[in-house]
């Protein structure tokens, strides 16, 4: 989960977290990201495989952003 400077929330899937986070921060990832620009990785969660990965997407893509939010508090974001 990326925070956004708009204030919007990415979610993502990505072998290396750091690295792609890169990437999303120079304009080499997502149109999202391309258009509101990352400032932080706020949560990442480890999936015993890419199907996993996919299905978790999926489901927290489609939450509230205050559910989102409430994830990312869970597994202990901070916001700057």
């Amino acid at each position: 989960m990326l925070q956004c400077e708009n204030g919007g929330i990415y979610i993502g899937i990505a072998l290396d977290v750091d690295a792609r986070y890169l990437a999303h921060k120079s304009g080499r990832g997502a149109m999202y990201t391309r258009l509101n620009a990352p400032m932080q990785v706020i949560a990442r969660v480890q999936c015993a495989n890419r199907r996993a990965a996919a299905k978790l997407e999926y489901y927290i893509k489609r939450l509230p952003r205050h559910e989102k939010l409430r994830w990312a508090f869970a597994l202990g974001a901070t916001f700057e």
